[in-house]
C-alpha cells in the first residue's frame, strides 16, 4: 500500500474539511486534511500503520490477536463529530476513540468500548466486563453470554458530541451512551434492538 492506494474500503466521513477512509483491507485508516480535489490525492495521515507503505497484516492462526491502541483490524467506519474520531474496529471487536483529530502517523486511540483494555480483543468478553449471573455446579462464576459493556463485530459508530451510538453488530442491538465515553469498556446507557443487555433474540 501507499498514500494514495485502497483495499476494500467499507467507511467514508466528511468533517470541518477533512476527509476520512476507513481502508478496510488493508487494516488502516486514511485522512486527508483537505478535500481532495484531483485525482490519485495522497492521504495526508494513516491510522494503523507506522507509515503509508507498511502492510499490517495480523497473523489470524494465532490464538489470541495482537491488539494495541494503535493497531487495527478490517475497521469498518470511521466518524467525526469535529473534535473527535471514532472508529469501528470490527476484527477486534472494539470501538476506538481519539480524543482529539489525530495528526501524526499510528498515533494511539485513547479509549476503547468493548473491551477491557486496548490488548483484548475477544467477541462478548463476558468473564472480564460482565457481572457473573450465578455458579455452575464446580462453583465456578458463570457469566452471560454478553452485557452492556460488550461488543461482537461493531459495525458503525455515530455522535453528534452528546451522545454515542453504536450498531454491535454480531449482537443484533444498538448500543447508546449518553455521554461521550472517556473511560475503558464504559457501559452503554441504554440498548435497542433487545428487551435487556444480556441477550440477543434476533427477530424474524
Amino acid at each position: 500500500p501507499n498514500n494514495r492506494s485502497l483495499k476494500g474500503p467499507q467507511g467514508v466521513w466528511i468533517q470541518n474539511g477533512k476527509l476520512y477512509v476507513a481502508d478496510t483491507g488493508n487494516n488502516r485508516i486514511l485522512i486527508w486534511n483537505s478535500i481532495p480535489s484531483s485525482n490519485h490525492q495522497p492521504a495526508d495521515v494513516v491510522l494503523g500503520a507506522p507509515d503509508f507503505n507498511t502492510f499490517v497484516q495480523p497473523d489470524l492462526t494465532k490464538a489470541e490477536i495482537d491488539a494495541q491502541a494503535t493497531t487495527l483490524l478490517t475497521p469498518v467506519s470511521v466518524s467525526s463529530d469535529g473534535n473527535r474520531l471514532y472508529v469501528a474496529d470490527l476484527g477486534h471487536n472494539r470501538v476506538l476513540i481519539w480524543n482529539s483529530i489525530p495528526t501524526r502517523n499510528q498515533q494511539p486511540a485513547d479509549v476503547v468500548l468493548g473491551q477491557p483494555s486496548m490488548t483484548t480483543a475477544l467477541a462478548n468478553n463476558t468473564k472480564e466486563l460482565c457481572e457473573s449471573n450465578g455458579t455452575d455446579d464446580d462453583g465456578n462464576a458463570t457469566y452471560p453470554p454478553m452485557c452492556n459493556k460488550t461488543m461482537d463485530f461493531p459495525r458503525f459508530v455515530l455522535s453528534d458530541g452528546k451522545q454515542l451510538f453504536v450498531a454491535d453488530g454480531g449482537n443484533d442491538r444498538i448500543l447508546v451512551y449518553n455521554t461521550i465515553p472517556t473511560a475503558n469498556a464504559t457501559a452503554a446507557d441504554a440498548i435497542l434492538g433487545q428487551v435487556r443487555d444480556t441477550i440477543n433474540t434476533v427477530s424474524d
